[in-house]
């Protein structure tokens, strides 16, 4: 068997979780111009999730 060393690789990789489903929507529909009454309308219809909380 062979074993690789990597004497020059950066070092351990900082690691996160994934994000929710729905987690940054709010955010990003802010960001495209959308209202808060608007996102609230959208979430009611059905047509966007809300982010679970953890």
């Amino acid at each position: 068997m062979i074993t690789a060393r990597l004497s020059r690789s950066p070092g351990p990789r900082r690691t996160r979780p994934a994000p929710l489903l729905g987690q940054h929507n709010h955010e990003l529909l802010t960001e495209l111009g959308l209202t808060a009454r608007e996102i609230t309308a959208l979430e009611a219809d059905g047509v966007i999730g809300r982010a679970p909380t953890r």
